[in-house]
This record gives structure tokens, C-alpha cells and sequence, in this order.
């Protein structure tokens, strides 16, 4: 999170042991809550969330010829799932279909085949191979070129199946109550946890989605870390969802070390190291953990294009186009990040010092995921809104710094190729944010 540098001071010690018994009564009153919840009747609210990987050898066969069919089942859910419960269901949003008709026999014996008479665990994020053999059709008149999804490789071939659950998997939520009105719908959030080293109290409230097709959607949660609010005494540097709060799961990439260049003034922003007044190429990536990343190539993506590496990454690249700054990041399994595209998804800096003296006196601070797409055009895109600042020291003639960013709508389970990020209907899950101003009562 970017905090801008105003002044700061340390809290009295009336106002830590008032918070201290704010929070020692918010473990209790949790507490006490959860274990009337875990009293409550189990109901069933999903399935685990399982994707395949189908793999055909060889890639061309004559009629009656042997032919190996792989499935390398990965798990993207949070809980380990039995393989023995589920069943391939071979499926294509073209063409109803993945394995050609000549392997009709594959698709008969895939559809109603247990994965595993075994009694397998497929632990969270982990995978499973399964292996089988058919034969192509007899009567097929000339060699089989295997296509799936209309792609055809020299050796192998590759496409997605679909797991379909026998059994769902089921989850613990409260009953309906009077007092809880229509759904009986009720949060669960974690406990607070306190560091034994740091003191500083954290807790997470992870964000129910709709399902997403091969993985390719948001995986979101609220987080609080009462270390963030020591020293905060101005709105502007909190951020959109309260003091000391966070939302997780939004990939960014961020300019490191964002500070005032001179003490004493609050107008020209530099980064990088302290001693140099200037906007340094100082970047963090955010995706999947933290990543440091190291320029590898002026012009290596071309004559507008930076090539840059992330620490202990060498499956990923990173490309950072300058005229229009915007970043690509192509990962080792295919699919590609885009970040800071559309100006809504980056978070601007005003009066940004520049060594070259820059007449636009802008900088991006932060480049936020606006569309992620997978190998098969699985996508899910990301719009944003922000919050700028005011007064002399942030604004001139009409341009302010901005300083909190937040997404306001994530679209994903695109139903056409290509679709566009405003369309509504060419997405089938959506998840939208609203917000309401409460008052500050810590």
C-alpha cells in the first residue's frame, strides 16, 4: 500500500490501552460467535473446483490404430479432493466437443469412466495423472489428424476436460435464524490472530465468488493488520477500505519506495533511493508473492519495449512498454497478466520529479491487473476507480495526485473470444463492489 509521507506521531498510551480493550472485546465477542455458528446445521454450498489437461499420442493415427489419452487433473481448490469421486465429461464451448469423432470410443469410455478405483486424494493445488488407451474408429476412411480446440501439434495434443463432481463437497454454514431475515446467509470470518512477536493483530475475511472456468478468476479476501495504522492521523493516507485494512488476491506491479524528495516539501515525489532526486525504475511485482524485478533490455520487445526479469522467476517475462506504460507478463504456463492498460487501472502520481524534465511532471505509482487470459482464451478483466488528492501541495492547475485505487468491477467466464471489458453480457460471473462511508471510531 502507498502511503504518502505526511507527519506522524506515536499514540498515547490512554489511546493503545483503549485499543488494546477494543480489540481483547472483539476476540471474545468473535469467539462466543463462532462456537454458536459451530453448533448449527452443515449445509451443502459447493463443489471442489478441479480442470484437466488432456494429452493425445500420437498426434496423427490410421484407422484401428492405438491411441494414448492422458488427463493431468489439477486441483484449484482450497481442500484436498478424492479422485474416486469424480468423472471425465468431455466438453468444447465451440463445438460441444474436444476429442474428434473418429475417437468417438475415447469420449464414451472418458464420459463414463471413474478417474481412479483407488481410493486417490488430490490435495489442494496439486495434480493427478490419469492414463487410458482406445483405438481410432474402424470404419474411419484415411488417416486422424487429432484437434483439439482446432489446434493440431506435431506430437501430442492438448485441451481442456471437465471434472464433474459426483458428490459436492459441503461446508459448514449457520442455519437460518429469525434475526438473520431472507438467505440465512451468515459470514464466518477467521479470528483475529496476534503476533507474538510484533504484537500487531491480523485477521481475514475471504470473499465468496462464482466459480471460474479453468481457474481464471478472482480469489479475494479482506485482511487487517493493525501494524498498518501506527502513525496514520490524515485520511489520506489510509485507503479506500479503513484504517488498517486491505483487499487481497488483485495482482500490481509498484514502484518502490515512493517518498517526498525534499524534507520540508510536500509537492515533488521521487523513488528509489533517497539519496537521488529522481523517479527511479524501481519495481515490485506482485503476483503470486513478491518479486523484485531487474531490467534485462532496453528495446528487447521491441523499439518501445523494456525487458525486465523477476527475481528467482526464469519462466516468467516481463515487458514494459513506456509511450503508453503499460506492462505484460507472460508466465511459464501459458497465460498472460496485462497491467496498467486503461488509465483507470493505474494509480498516478502528480509532480513526479524526472531527471529529464519531464513537462507532463506524471508518474505511475502502481499498475493494477486490468486483464488476465489463459492459453485458451479463458479471461477475466478488472475495472478501477480512485480518490485524488487536494490542496496546494498535491495539486497544480487542475492536476492531482491519486491517492487510493480500487477495483469496481471484476467480469470473468468470458462467453465469446475477444469480449469486451464493458459488455456485460459477454461475461457470465461478476463480481461488483459498493461502498458506504462510515465514520472513524478508532
Amino acid at each position: 500500500m502507498f502511503r504518502l509521507p505526511f507527519q506522524t506521531h506515536r499514540r498515547s498510551w490512554r489511546q493503545r490501552i483503549t485499543w488494546l480493550a477494543i480489540l481483547l472485546l472483539a476476540l471474545v465477542l468473535t469467539t462466543s460467535l463462532d462456537r454458536a455458528l459451530a453448533a448449527e446445521k452443515v449445509i451443502t454450498t459447493g463443489a471442489a473446483q478441479l480442470e484437466a489437461r488432456l494429452e493425445i499420442a500420437p498426434a496423427s493415427a490410421v484407422p484401428g490404430e492405438t491411441v494414448q489419452v492422458t488427463a493431468i487433473i489439477h486441483n484449484w481448490g482450497d481442500l484436498p479432493a478424492p479422485a474416486d469421486q469424480f468423472q471425465l465429461v468431455v466438453a468444447d464451448a465451440a463445438t460441444g466437443r474436444i476429442v474428434p469423432e473418429a475417437l468417438s470410443t475415447a469420449v464414451e469410455l472418458l464420459d463414463n469412466q471413474r478417474v481412479s478405483s483407488e481410493a486417490v486424494v488430490i490435495p489442494a493445488g496439486a495434480d493427478y495423472r490419469f492414463t487410458t488407451t482406445v483405438q481410432v474408429a474402424a470404419e474411419a476412411t484415411e488417416p486422424v489428424e487429432l484437434r483439439l480446440e482446432g489446434v493440431n501439434r506435431p506430437v501430442s495434443a492438448f485441451g481442456l476436460i471437465w471434472l464433474r463432481g459426483e458428490e459436492p463437497i459441503t461446508v459448514a454454514a449457520p442455519e437460518a435464524t429469525p434475526d438473520e431475515g431472507v438467505g440465512g446467509w451468515a459470514p464466518r470470518p477467521s479470528e483475529p490472530v496476534p503476533s507474538l512477536f510484533s504484537g500487531a493483530a491480523t485477521y481475514s475475511f475471504p470473499f465468496e465468488t462464482p466459480p471460474a472456468r479453468a481457474g481464471i478468476g478472482p480469489n479475494l479476501a479482506l485482511s487487517y493488520d493493525s501494524r498498518t495504522s501506527d502513525g496514520v492521523i490524515q485520511y489520506v493516507d489510509s485507503n479506500k477500505y479503513g484504517e488498517g485494512w486491505s483487499l487481497s488476491g488483485i495482482p500490481a506491479i509498484v514502484r518502490n519506495n515512493v517518498h517526498y524528495c525534499w524534507g520540508g516539501n510536500y509537492q515533488w515525489l521521487c523513488a528509489g533511493d533517497v539519496n537521488l532526486f529522481d523517479m527511479a525504475e524501481d519495481f515490485t511485482l506482485n503476483l503470486n508473492g513478491s518479486f523484485d524485478l531487474k531490467k534485462t533490455a532496453t528495446n528487447g520487445c521491441g523499439t518501445d519495449c523494456d525487458l525486465f526479469e523477476a527475481d528467482n522467476q526464469p519462466g516468467m517475462r516481463l515487458e514494459h512498454y513506456r509511450t503508453t506504460d503499460y506492462w505484460i507478463v507472460r508466465t511459464a504456463d501459458g497465460n498472460i497478466y496485462r497491467f496498467g492498460y486503461y488509465e483507470d487501472s493505474q494509480q498516478i502520481l502528480y509532480r513526479a520529479r524526472h531527471v529529464n524534465n519531464d513537462p507532463k511532471k506524471f508518474a505511475v505509482y502502481k499498475w493494477s491487473l486490468d486483464r488476465l487470459v489463459d492459453p485458451h482464451s479463458n479471461e477475466m478483466i478488472i475495472l478501477y476507480a480512485d480518490d485524488e488528492a487536494s490542496g496546494a501541495d498535491a495539486c497544480l492547475n487542475g492536476s492531482c495526485r491519486e491517492v487510493d485505487h480500487w477495483p469496481v468491477t471484476i467480469r470473468y467466464n468470458n462467453t465469446i473470444a475477444n469480449p469486451d471489458r464493458q459488455n456485460a453480457s459477454h461475461w457470465k460471473a461478476e463480481v461488483n463492489f459498493s461502498w458506504q462511508s462510515v465514520g472513524n471510531t478508532v
